[in-house]
């Protein structure tokens, strides 16, 4: 995240995050509807559900909140690699 960019600003600002000097991550767990999955619609950022939405500081803190999602460092992908954001 762009500590610079008015989006991640105002996103501290709402999770009532302080800007920092190490990097910043934003981590979100989403769920879709099973019904869209199975007709094979592409579902747009209104069909997700957040189930987890938290701000990460440095990479300690990244690695933190990713294991209390279960989910390791080497299980990421880059995003082009990927099909979010939708």
């Amino acid at each position: 995240m762009d500590p610079k960019s008015p989006d991640t600003i105002a996103l501290l600002r709402r999770s009532g995050v302080s800007a920092s000097d190490e990097p910043l991550y934003r981590v979100s767990a989403v769920e879709v509807d099973p019904a869209l999955v199975e007709s094979q619609a592409y579902p747009s950022e209104e069909d997700l559900s957040h189930v987890h939405d938290v701000v990460a500081i440095g990479d300690e803190d990244l690695r933190a909140k990713l294991n209390e999602f279960g989910v390791g460092l080497d299980q990421l992908d880059f995003p082009a690699n990927t099909d979010y954001p939708l």
